[in-house]
């Protein structure tokens, strides 16, 4: 999986009855193999007390241990019920300082119909925090981009790799921003979203363009391909142009215009167009593309 496409460093299993025992036996042998294990309805009754005395052995052992981990039962018979709690009396006397662990009971499920509500639950919980609190009289977080940073920076460390931002949650705390009447920390909240947009190649690129090609290589593409206007032709010329509006806005308006643009009127742009560079949506409305092709 790793290896053919573009994962983040985190993995969870998931397991059920003796899938389940076997998520909780990769804890007990391999640790660090998952950041996150979801055991669902196991057998915990096996070999006795063996689960819990494991645990508590691994614990001693291993006591800044990291992860999450999530055990749940439904109606099974009272053995299994009572491995069950001696496992979460287990964790409960060792306080792991790092691995975050819960244990739920679902009186009204069975041993198969548990799966669904485990999957649920246990995935609100491993993933606690993802998405950043908003009040409901609020328009976005408040606290500007250093609260956005705390909370990211908490959640990175809680899951053990770099969460990035997303642009949707800085565009939200600079509204909030400016509805608290705040325009500097509204413009420190952009800061990040324009340097991301100075690193990623022109619009063009994310309708067929290559990704970080330069200039020097994209435009002879373009032109090889007047004569013949194949299907890669528009996304790349949208690519030069886009390229183009950015080298006359830095230039304030002094640079000529290439390709498509020649014949274009040099005034400022409507409000619809200045929108379709800074939204984070811009990709998928459709008026502000149209302003943006011009």
């Amino acid at each position: 999986m790793e290896k053919k496409y573009r994962t983040v460093p985190f993995r969870a299993l998931a397991g059920h009855s003796f899938g389940g025992l076997f998520a909780l036996h990769t804890l007990l042998v391999r640790p660090e193999l998952f950041q996150a294990r979801i055991v669902a309805a196991a057998t915990y009754s096996w070999e006795g007390d063996a689960l819990a005395r494991k645990t508590a052995e691994l614990l001693a052992a291993r006591p800044t241990l990291g992860g999450a981990l999530v055990f749940t039962i439904g109606e099974e018979p009272p053995g299994v019920v009572a491995s069950f709690r001696r496992l979460e009396a287990t964790l409960a006397a060792a306080k792991p300082a790092r691995l975050r662990w819960k244990a739920i009971r679902y009186p009204e499920d069975d041993h198969g119909s548990l799966v669904l509500p485990t999957h649920h639950d246990a995935l609100r919980f491993v993933f606690a925090g993802w998405d950043m609190p908003i009040a409901q009289d609020a328009v976005g977080p408040k606290g500007g981009l250093r609260a956005v940073e705390a909370h990211f920076a908490a959640l990175s460390e809680r899951l053990g790799f770099q969460v990035a931002i997303p642009e949707n949650v800085l565009n939200l705390a600079g509204y909030q921003a400016l509805a608290d009447g705040d325009a500097p920390g509204a413009l420190r909240g952009a800061a990040p979203c324009v340097a991301e947009r100075a690193r990623q190649p022109g619009r063009g690129a994310r309708e067929g363009g290559r990704p970080g090609e330069r200039e020097e290589e994209l435009r002879p593409r373009v032109g090889a391909r007047r004569g013949r206007q194949g299907p890669e032709h528009g996304p790349l010329q949208g690519q030069l142009r886009a390229r183009d509006r950015e080298a006359r806005r830095a230039a304030g308006g002094a640079l000529p215009l290439s390709g498509g643009d020649a014949g274009a009127p040099r005034g400022p742009r409507p409000a619809a167009a200045r929108v379709a560079v800074t939204s984070p949506w811009a990709s998928t409305a459709r008026a502000p593309r149209r302003w943006d092709r011009r």
